[in-house]
This record gives structure tokens, C-alpha cells and sequence, in this order.
């Protein structure tokens, strides 16, 4: 038998970091020499920790999840990037691949890491000081929209579309289409800004709702002007559309948690603390007239506290003015007065308060009234995204520097004609073009053919300053290999806005691309419902974010069970399996390990389903815990199952497996006993398998498995097995290679009797062999023609084309009318066609005309082909050439009519001899002649019997001619 491969010294000398932990209690089982060199353990330190003691408590939450999914997914799987810390508590970045996997005899996953400490810093760099990332950097999608007022023809760019939720392929949008999306309570608003813009008398600039094709709501902003041309005459309304849903949403979170503060001090301190966003709750401090001249502090979480640089516990009490003197005239303080006067809600983009604070920063403000006289300000740093906005002004000479150092492609392009000028050497490595070779090409000659026209459209726009660039297509590369990339193009421009320059920043998103692809149908396709479930430290439950899988599964709608977890529960414990359940919760908490369990429940109409449930815990900071959970109805499948294993058992089929990894073989009870071997203690594996075949079958079996192990070519035969009580059986088996990166990992395959089955084919392939023969004999010796009812020749051999001079191509759909030689009567056709049609064998000879003109008789048998009810289908005629035998008929007839003659004749000729000797002897015996009359009547008697042999020797010889001709 053939040794199955040890890859264990490519893991042990992978240049990459790479251990292999348990699934479920997430202990390091294996690891290879780089991991030990990077993190500086010794191999017995490294085997005592879990994965978890490799990283930072922040990390692991994010490696959890990413861990959940790829649990439930074959194959290799991207968990992303993590901080990871060293023996030396050193921290580290590392891009972070893992591959599920058995491992002595564990469920396990391969983890391989890759250093991106470097890649980061890089990239980081590259985002504060090059002018040209700007497109990274950006703060939202914007759509754009254009209205010809002539011809009332609308032109959308592509994020309108994404942004209204429709697909461009299959949509054909128009300016009414555009309103129609509006949500009602806006549109009337909507129309009277949009009239006025129309008309000339203001720009629009207008914030409102819109109703997505699945019932989702989402916030835009518009803002558009009128275009005139040279004579002040209006001919188009241009605009931008803005996403600006997560901005509302953060506004409508503010007053949730403002909500949430009237119900819950505690609830509220935690949400709050768990916020990356800065929160400050003031009071107005007013003079004896109530004119707000200061504010004093009543609350400031973690966040704000640290961009103040104040102690959040002792600022409680003081006065704003007095910690933030410069606060006094700012445009800052006086949106908190107009707010705790008037109750109206205001948003401060972009305000800078390096000033007030004595430190560079900017933030974006939201300033609500939360009643009992107290304002919150809700404040997002933004400092990062402007710091990068400044940077972006640096020098050509920073950005040469980043460059060539950058791992995204980039690029300078020429505006007018989208020539390349200039590459970095990442962008080669996405092409698989030189940079001279690209140098001498367009940059649409990289796009594909189905993506250009699309692409030169949003570029040509960018180029004019109506749009930004920022665009996801694919390239054809120099092998002819198609990927997919995103690419931001920033213009550099002059004084006058026209650009001079573009600079092109390129990432390879081939895989996240066929991961959305994936990520897409799994959600257009998805069974099931997904949900949150959640335990909360007190031991009540409930349902959250429930899909629409809710109505389908468990009869509710969404908002039902998240609103009475109990329809759910009641459902489980009707079923039986409610505290089975709780278990797997329970146990899946201890662990810390995913949650499975297949239950039954009784729906409301009384329907008994069966369910699957999986979910992965994750543990909050509150002592809450959250499953990410979804539940499959699998009351058909279980069936299914059932069913197969008894058709199965029926079919007499099993199944087995080759794993190459862990080196075993596994058959299922079907195939032990089709072996007659015992499951308890016969442990089978690949040498001892093949060698259940007989020996004429061993090679091609090997040949078999041998092209399946190395070219993952599957297999199918059948062949003769002596099982383990040395009796014979024929089997049919079937092997499909499972082919891991080129490398086949399992052989799955069936196994099936068919002993009864080959046992029958054998026979009946010898009788058709035997049929074969006599079909042969016939059509060697026989003449035969097949016809339908009608007498329409549907075939014929080639004798009956040889006989009756006509070709096959003549013959077949004609009927045998062709060759009637007009000799036999109709009532002897008519006796032919009442016999076969009544169902019986017809007998005769018939004379038949050749295409010559000549005839031939043929001695035929008629036999009809009869369907159930016994009614003709066909007739089969078979006929013998017996033309020879009738001319020698003929022949014999005319030889007996002249026999007949000379015979009549000879008669006469014989009776006067014949009379004379008769006469001589009568008077010989009446008369007593002398001895001379005696003798002389003896001469007499010589005479005629003289004349009776010339007479007999011309019968004879008249007889012999008409014989010879």
C-alpha cells in the first residue's frame, strides 16, 4: 500500500508564524519554530497558553467572532488583523488566516500569521502625509444627480442608485420615480425647497427621509443649484445626494440615551462609558433678569474627559467659563445658550477648539435640551480626519517618499487623456505589467471591456469637478487573469481648478469581492432566522434583532418575540426539549465555546417541527451575554435522513472515507456488512480495503485511487470483492477526491450491492449475445423487410436490396407495391392482409419484379409484432429466394407434357409389333404347323421384337434429350 504523505515538516519549517488550537476550549495543541522565534516562548511555555493568552484582552472579543465564522465555514478563512503581544509584552499587528482541521483526533484550526507591523505604520504614513490619498480619507458616499429641464431626462451616478437602493441594470430611474421614494411626511417640504430652487430664488439645501424597495428607511441630504447658460437661461437643476443615515442615527441615538437617562442612572453611566463618543451634560447659570452667563458641569464621561484634560470626577460642580475662560466668545458658547433657550437641537460641523482647550482638536458637536433646564453635547472627535486633511497639503517630495514604499498601487495619470506617467512597483505586482509596458498604455486599456464605459464616465466627471472618483471595477491583467480592485483617483489642480495632474491609489479586493459575492447569495438565500439572543445578569432573557425568518419559523413577527421572548420558549417546552436546550446554553457559556442543539417545537397551528439551532456567546462588560444566533427548520432534512438511512438499507448502499490527514478510514455500517466484516472490531484501512477485490480487479483499483490521490480525478467502476467469509459479491463503487490548495486531503465515496443486478446483466448479456448470433445467421441467409400497418417499409437488409436491384434509401418508406409483379389476384392480397391483421403468421410463395423488369419468387412468412391488447404494431417479413426452384418447376412440367407426347406416340408405334407377336404366338399354340411354319413364325416373332427394341431405344433416347435440356 501506498504511504500517505507527511506534510508535518512544511508546518514545522513554514517561514510563516502558525500553531494549530483546539476548537473549543481554544488550547495551543502544535506549534511550528517561527511563532516560537516571534513571540520569544520556548515551545513548552508556548503549548500551556490558549489563544486567548497570545492577545490583548481589547482583541479578543474581535478574534471571536472572527473565530465563530470561520468554524462554520470549510475550507480557509481570513480572520482579519489583531494585536498580538510577546513574551516581552511587546505588541505586534498580524494578518491572521485560519483552516479548520481534525488534529489528534480534535476538532482544530490551523492558524498562519503573517507580521504587518511594518504594512500599518506604512499605511499610516501614507494617510497623514500624502496629498494624494484623499479619496481614503473621505467622509461619506456621495450620489450625484443631474435634471434636463427641456426634455425632463434625469442622469444619476451609480451611488444615487446604491443610495436609493436600486439596482442600475434593473431600474430605469426618473425624476418622479426620485420623488415617489420620498417618505410622505417629507415630501411636501421636499416639493416647496425643491420649487424654490427650481424657480432661481434660493439653492436647495434640504435634509429628509426616503423609503428603500424593502421597507428600510434611510436619511439624505440634498444640495443642488440651478445652471444657466450664457443668456441667464435655465437648462438644468445638478445636485448632490448625500447618505447622511449613520449622522441622523448618532442624533437619534443622543436623544435615545437621553431617554434611557430619565429611566436608569446606572444604565445610563455604563452606556455612556462604553461610548467613543465625548458626552457632557451642563446646567445654565443664570442672572437675576435669567440671561445665561455660564454653565456649570452636572456629567462628562471617559471620552470628553480626556480631550478637556480635566479630572471628570472633580470638574462635577464647576463653572464652564471658569475652566474654559476663551469659551466666552466662541461660536461653541453660543449655540449652548441658543439651545437651552429655545429647546431646538444643533449640530457644529467641524469646530475647532485648540484654543478653548489648549490642545489641537476638532469636533463635530450635537447640542440637544434633555429637559429639567440641562443641555448634552454630544461630541465626536474628528481631530484624525482633519489632522489628515491638513497633511494632505504636504509636498510632492513627502508623497515620492511614501511612494514606493506603499503596499497599495499608485499611480499618476494625465487628465486629458488618461495616459499613465508614473507607477509605483506595487501596482506592477497587480497588473503583471512592467512600468515600462504601462507607461506606454492608458489606463483604460486595464479596465475591462464590460466596466470602461462606466469608468471613463465617472473619471471624465471627476476631471470637471462634478464628482469624486472613487470607483470598484475590474482589470485584466498581462496573463489574461481577471481581478477586482478598488481605486480613488485624486485631481491635483491650478489656481483655476483645472487639473494638471491625477493621482491613482489602487487595492487588489479580489478576494473581499468573491467574499461579498459569497456573503450576497448566502443573504439572498438565507433559510432560517438570525437573532441575538440575550442573558442577562439576573437571569431574565430576550430576542433581539430578529430577522424576517421570525414569521416563516416560528409563526411571529419579529417584533412579537423580541417583545415576549415566552412565544418562543412555550413553543421548545411543547416540544419537549426546553430544558435540553437551557443545557446547551448553559454549556456553551462554561465553555465559552458555540452553542448547538437540535430541538423540537410545536409551532401555533400544532405543526411538530425540528429545529437547529448554533449561536457564538459573547460576553459584555455588564455581565450580559450575547449569542449571535441562528435557528433552521430542519423537520424536512430530518426526514430526509431518516428516509435516505432506510433507502439505504434498501438499496443496500454504504459509504466510507479516506483521510489523508489524520491517516483513517471510516465505513459506515452498510459497508461492513456488505464486507461481512464486524464494525466493533474490524479497523479498515486502504491496503486491507483493496485487498477485499479479487485479484483480476486489484490493479485498476489501485490505478483508481491512485488518479484520485494525485490528479483528484474521481472514480466509478465495478468490480468483485470476496468479503471476509470468502463469498463473492459484485460492487459498484464511487470515490470523489476532496482537493485542499492541489492537494487531495479525503476521498469520499459509496459503496453499493449490485451483485443481484451484475449477476442478471452477465445473463442477459449472454442471451443478447446469442440473439446477436442469430440475428445474424438470419440476416445472412434470410431476406427480410420490417413495415408498420400500413405496409411501409421502415427497414430491410441488404439481400432484399441485392434481390430486388433497389437501394435502401429507395426501399425504406416505400411499400412493397414497388416490386408487385401484377401475377396473384386481389383476393390473394386481400387473404394476405386479413390473416397478419388479425394478429396471425401468414405462409406463401409470391413472384416479385426487380427494378430490371425481371421476376423472382420468394417462399415468405408474414409474422406480425403484437403491442398488449394484441393489435399489429409492425410486421416482420422473412423471405427465401426460391426463383431457381420454380424454374425448375417449370422445367419438370414441360419435360412431362413431352413425355406425355412421345409417349401417346411410341404407344401407337408399340401396339402393331406388340399385335404381331401376340397373333404369332396364338397360332403357335392353336395350330400344329410344320417345323418349318414354326420357324418361320419364330422369325416373325425376332422381327417385331426387333422393331419393339428400335422403338423403346428411341423412347429412351427421346427421353435422355429431354432430360438433358
Amino acid at each position: 500500500m501506498r504511504k500517505s504523505p507527511d506534510y508535518s515538516s512544511l508546518f514545522y519549517h513554514n517561514k510563516h508564524p502558525s500553531w494549530i488550537y483546539d476548537l473549543k476550549s481554544f488550547q495551543i495543541l502544535e506549534v511550528n519554530q517561527s511563532a516560537l522565534d516571534l513571540y520569544g516562548f520556548s515551545k513548552d511555555e508556548f503549548l500551556l497558553l490558549s489563544q486567548k493568552d497570545l492577545m490583548p484582552e481589547n482583541e479578543i472579543p474581535a478574534f471571536l467572532e472572527a473565530h465563530g465564522i470561520a468554524v462554520n465555514t470549510d475550507g480557509s478563512n481570513y480572520f482579519g488583523e489583531f494585536t498580538f503581544q510577546k513574551k516581552s509584552g511587546e505588541q505586534l499587528r498580524l494578518a491572521v488566516d485560519g483552516y479548520k482541521l481534525r488534529f489528534d483526533d480534535l476538532d482544530c484550526v490551523l492558524v498562519t500569521c503573517q507580521d504587518v507591523t511594518q504594512h500599518e505604520k506604512q499605511l499610516g504614513l501614507l494617510q497623514e502625509k500624502s496629498k494624494q490619498l484623499e479619496a481614503i480619507s473621505s467622509l461619506g458616499k456621495i450620489g450625484y444627480w443631474r435634471l434636463k429641464l427641456d426634455s425632463n431626462v434625469l442622469f444619476c451616478t451609480e451611488e444615487v442608485f446604491k443610495i436609493l437602493g436600486r439596482n442600475k441594470q434593473d431600474f430605469e430611474l426618473n425624476f418622479n420615480d426620485f420623488e415617489q421614494s420620498i417618505h410622505p411626511e417629507d415630501l411636501e417640504a421636499f416639493q416647496k425647497a425643491k420649487s424654490a430652487a427650481f424657480a432661481g430664488k434660493e439653492t436647495l439645501d434640504f435634509a429628509h427621509r426616503i423609503i428603500l424597495p424593502d421597507g428600510r428607511i434611510k436619511w439624505v441630504r440634498q444640495k443642488g443649484s440651478l445652471l444657466k447658460d450664457k443668456t441667464g437661461s435655465p437648462y438644468a437643476f445638478e445636485c448632490a445626494i448625500q447618505d447622511i443615515t449613520r449622522k441622523k442615527e448618532t442624533e437619534f441615538r443622543l436623544l435615545e440615551i437621553t431617554a434611557e437617562l430619565q429611566k436608569s442612572e446606572k444604565r445610563f453611566r455604563l452606556v455612556q462609558e462604553m461610548s467613543p463618543d465625548g458626552f457632557t451634560i451642563l446646567k445654565p447659570v443664570r442672572d437675576k433678569e435669567g440671561i445665561i452667563v455660564d454653565f456649570e458641569w452636572i456629567y462628562e464621561n471617559e471620552a470628553i474627559a480626556k480631550i478637556n484634560n480635566t479630572d471628570r470626577d472633580q470638574i462635577i460642580g464647576m463653572r464652564l467659563l471658569e475652566v474654559f475662560p476663551s469659551h466666552r466668545d466662541s461660536e461653541v458658547f453660543e449655540a449652548y445658550v441658543d439651545v437651552a433657550n429655545t429647546g431646538n437641537t444643533t449640530v457644529l460641523e467641524d469646530v475647532y477648539v485648540g484654543e478653548i482647550v489648549s490642545m489641537q482638536t476638532w469636533l463635530r458637536l450635537v447640542i440637544v435640551s434633555i429637559g429639567n433646564d440641562e443641555i448634552a453635547i454630544l461630541s465626536e472627535d474628528i481631530t484624525d480626519r482633519k489632522m489628515a486633511e491638513d497633511s494632505l497639503q504636504k509636498s510632492e517630495a513627502n508623497f515620492r517618499s511614501i511612494f514606493e514604499i506603499a503596499s497599495l498601487g499608485i499611480a499618476q495619470v494625465d487628465p486629458t487623456n488618461g495616459r499613465i506617467i508614473l507607477i509605483n512597483s506595487f501596482y506592477e505586482t497587480i497588473t503583471g505589467y512592467t512600468a515600462e509596458e504601462l507607461g506606454n498604455m492608458i489606463f483604460l486599456e486595464l479596465t475591462h471591456p464590460e466596466d470602461r464605459g462606466k469608468d471613463w464616465e465617472i473619471f471624465s466627471k471627476a476631471a470637471r469637478g462634478e464628482a469624486e472618483y472613487r470607483n470598484e471595477k475590474r482589470y485584466i491583467k498581462k496573463d489574461g487573469t481577471i481581478i477586482w480592485v478598488r481605486l480613488h483617483i485624486a485631481f491635483i489642480r491650478d489656481k483655476n481648478g483645472k487639473p494638471n495632474k491625477t493621482v491613482a491609489i489602487c487595492e487588489d479586493i479580489t478576494e473581499r469581492k468573491m467574499a461579498e459575492f459569497r456573503l450576497k447569495d448566502l443573504a439572498d438565500n438565507l433559510p432560517g432566522v438570525v437573532f441575538q439572543y440575550l442573558l442577562f445578569p439576573d437571569g431574565t432573557d430576550a430576542l433581539r434583532s430578529v430577522s424576517k425568518g421570525a414569521y416563516r419559523l416560528w409563526g411571529y413577527s419579529p417584533e412579537e418575540v423580541e417583545r415576549d421572548i415566552n412565544l418562543v420558549w412555550n413553543q421548545t417546552k411543547a416540544g419537549g426539549d426546553d430544558e435540553r436546550v437551557k443545557k446547551d446554553i448553559v454549556k456553551a457559556i462554561s465553555a465559552k465555546s458555540q452553542w448547538m442543539s437540535r430541538y423540537r417545537s410545536i409551532m401555533p397551528n400544532g405543526d411538530l417541527r425540528r429545529f437547529l439551532g448554533i449561536g457564538s456567546p459573547n460576553f459584555l462588560a455588564d455581565g450580559t451575554i450575547l449569542f449571535n444566533s441562528f435557528v433552521l427548520d430542519i423537520t424536512n432534512e430530518t426526514k430526509n435522513e431518516e428516509l435516505l438511512s432506510e433507502a439505504t438499507q434498501l438499496a443496500r448502499i454504504g459509504s466510507w472515507e479516506v483521510n489523508f490527514v489524520n491517516n483513517k478510514i471510516l465505513w459506515s455500517d452498510m459497508t461492513h456488512k456488505l464486507h461481512e466484516t464486524d464494525p466493533s472490531t474490524f479497523v479498515p484501512d486502504l491496503g486491507t480495503s483493496i485487498e477485499f477485490y479479487r485479484e483480476d480487479f486489484r490493479d485498476m483499483v489501485r490505478q483508481s485511487v491512485q488518479e484520485c490521490l494525485e490528479k483528484g480525478k474521481n472514480f466509478d467502476f465495478e468490480a468483485v470483492i470476496v468479503t471476509a467469509k470468502n463469498n463473492e459479491r459484485w460492487v459498484r463503487a464511487i470515490g470523489r477526491a476532496d482537493m485542499i490548495s492541489g492537494q487531495c486531503k479525503r476521498i469520499l465515496g459509496s459503496f453499493q450491492d449490485i451483485h443481484a443486478y451484475k449477476t442478471i446483466e452477465i445473463e442477459l448479456a449472454q442471451s443478447l449475445k446469442m440473439l446477436q448470433d442469430y440475428q445474424y445467421a438470419v440476416d445472412q441467409s434470410a431476406i427480410f423487410t420490417i413495415t408498420d400497418t400500413h405496409g411501409v417499409i421502415i427497414d430491410v437488409n441488404d439481400k432484399f436490396s441485392e434481390l430486388s436491384q433497389y437501394s435502401r434509401e429507395e426501399l425504406i418508406g416505400s411499400t412493397h407495391r414497388m416490386i408487385n409483379s401484377q401475377y396473384h389476384s386481389k383476393e390473394f392480397f386481400k387473404d394476405f392482409w386479413q390473416t397478419i391483421k388479425s394478429g396471425k403468421i401468414w405462409r406463401g410463395e409470391v413472384r416479385n419484379k426487380k427494378k430490371d423488369g425481371t421476376f423472382y419468387w420468394v417462399d415468405t412468412t408474414i409474422v406480425p409484432f403484437l403491442d398488449e391488447n394484441g393489435s399489429p404494431i409492425k410486421f416482420l417479413a422473412l423471405r427465401i429466394d426460391i426463383t431457381a426452384k420454380k424454374l425448375a418447376e417449370e422445367k419438370i412440367k414441360e419435360a412431362y407434357e413431352k413425355l406425355k407426347s412421345i409417349a401417346w406416340t411410341q404407344s401407337h408405334l408399340v401396339r402393331a409389333p406388340l399385335a404381331r407377336i401376340s397373333g404369332i404366338i396364338n397360332l403357335i399354340e392353336t395350330q400344329k404347323d410344320s417345323l418349318d411354319d414354326l420357324m418361320y413364325w419364330l422369325d416373325q416373332l425376332k422381327i417385331s421384337s426387333e422393331e419393339m427394341d428400335e422403338i423403346i431405344k428411341t423412347i429412351i433416347k427421346d427421353a435422355q434429350y429431354i432430360k438433358d435440356n
